[in-house]
């Protein structure tokens, strides 16, 4: 099946709800969402949209008596009426629709199907036993569906059924069951899937290197070793993000090496991957990795040196702060806070002047981090900065430096017209605990955001 459109669960509620309600007022009028049987009736009528509307009003009544109605909607001729029934499924959450729901996952319409398999994902443990036997049907994209939901209802049940389907005729089945079993993360499953590191499908390698990090098990740490030699970029990709996951020493030089991979998308995860092991052998190749063509590489290393801390990154992360890449910028500017040198202030105050909102913020946070009292004056100006994430992040870091300048230009700011820069300005002036906050505070009690007061 491939990589899934939609991951972990619905479309967003309130995308969905804005839909259903314009269709219902449109097909159907705002009295009639409220008569069950007219919805139910609606679901045979003529139009297409008519029978979605009343598919998504149904699902949003929540009646049971829709279920079986909906069930046979699951079979309509029109793929948005299928896709509204198993929606509206979703919705009422009755047992009753698992099977149907399972047929479903054959549908010829790629969307019907990922509704499918996620409703039946949000059903959870009444689905496992179908789904389990879904791992054995002949179509394979029921099988794939089904592995898929497993995997997001994450039951102890399935470990075995998914292993057995590792071995499947089917490359995408076996994809599904890495995948799954990666989700639970059941120790059982780490040489099994160590075994499909070697399957003849790039796709199902990828998988396994993917599931394989997410488990976490010194065991596998050789041959994911060995997979960053796969001839499959996608599959070297994986094997470096999952090694540093595992965080073991021994995957140091191994790693060092993938910096030098000829995909951009390995040597940036062999950096993110070096940054969480956080050895100190890494620093100079990571540095050297600050230069690299591609700016996904550069970010990727200026993050892991600040995640490392060491001190020798510092000029370079400073000669990063004039990447030509916003991405790397930003990323250096963490990095620089994150890393806590004084060298850093000149530039980073530099950087509060940043075309980019994020490079802004990302110094404001920095220079929070440092707490020198010479970036106070600079964090003041960035208070009326036009981003009010930048402003958010200057009143944090005021409210790290702790100086009694900023307390008038913080009060000013528990006026802003975004709750997030009042509720930082008020903890900063918290953190400064000076009399003349008191009064302002108190009247910060009163905003008509809760997160503010």
């Amino acid at each position: 099946m491939g990589e899934r459109l939609i991951k972990g669960g619905f479309v967003p509620i309130l995308i969905l709800l804005v839909m259903i309600i314009m269709m219902c007022i449109s097909a159907l009028g705002q009295e009639q969402t409220k008569d069950v049987a007219s919805l139910i009736k609606n679901l045979n009528d003529n139009d297409n949209d008519v029978r979605s509307g009343a598919a998504y009003a149904l699902g949003i009544i929540n009646d049971t008596r829709a279920v079986e109605p909906l069930i046979l909607a699951l079979k309509d001729n029109d793929s948005n009426v299928r896709f509204g029934a198993a929606y509206a499924l979703g919705m009422i959450n009755d047992t009753r629709a698992v099977e149907p729901l399972i047929m479903a996952l054959k549908d010829n319409d790629s969307n019907v199907r990922l509704i499918a398999g996620d409703v039946l994902t949000n059903i959870g443990k009444p689905a496992v036993k179908p789904l389990i036997l879904a791992l054995k049907d002949n179509d394979s994209d029921v099988q794939s569906g089904a592995a898929y939901a497993l995997g997001m209802i994450n039951d102890t049940r399935t470990v075995e059924p998914l292993i057995m389907a590792l071995k499947d005729n089917d490359s995408d089945v076996r994809s599904g069951a890495a995948n799954a079993l990666g989700m639970i993360k059941d120790s059982r499953t780490v040489e099994p899937l160590i075994l499909a590191l070697k399957d003849n499908d790039s796709y199902v390698r990828w998988k396994a290197a993917d599931a394989l990090g997410n488990i976490n098990d010194n065991r596998a740490m050789e041959p994911l070793i060995q997979a960053l030699k796969d001839n499959d970029s996608d599959v070297r990709d994986s094997a470096a993000y999952a090694l540093g996951m595992i965080k073991d020493t021994r995957v140091v030089v191994p790693l060092i090496l993938a910096l030098k991979d000829n995909d951009s998308d390995v040597r940036s995860n062999a950096a993110n991957a070096l940054g969480m092991i956080k050895d100190t052998r890494v620093v100079m190749p990571l540095i050297k990795a600050l230069k690299d063509n591609d700016s996904d590489v550069r970010s990727g290393a200026a993050y892991a040196l600040g995640m490392i801390k060491d001190t020798r990154a510092v000029e370079p992360l400073i000669l990063a702060l004039k990447d030509n890449d916003s991405y790397v910028r930003w990323k250096a500017a963490d990095a620089l806070g994150n890393i806590n040198d004084n060298r850093a202030m000149e530039p980073l105050i530099m950087a509060l002047k940043d075309n980019d909102s994020d490079v802004r913020s990302g110094a404001a946070y920095a220079l929070g981090m440092i707490k020198e009292t010479r970036a106070v004056e600079p964090l003041i100006l960035a208070l009326k900065d036009n981003d009010s994430y930048v402003r958010w992040k200057a009143a944090d870091a005021l409210g790290n430096i702790n100086d009694n300048r900023a307390v008038e230009p913080l009060i000013l700011a528990l006026k802003d017209n975004d709750s997030d820069v009042r509720s930082g300005a008020a903890n900063a002036l918290g953190t400064i605990k000076e009399t003349r906050v008191v009064v302002p505070l108190i009247k910060a009690l009163k905003d008509n955001d809760s997160y503010a007061r």
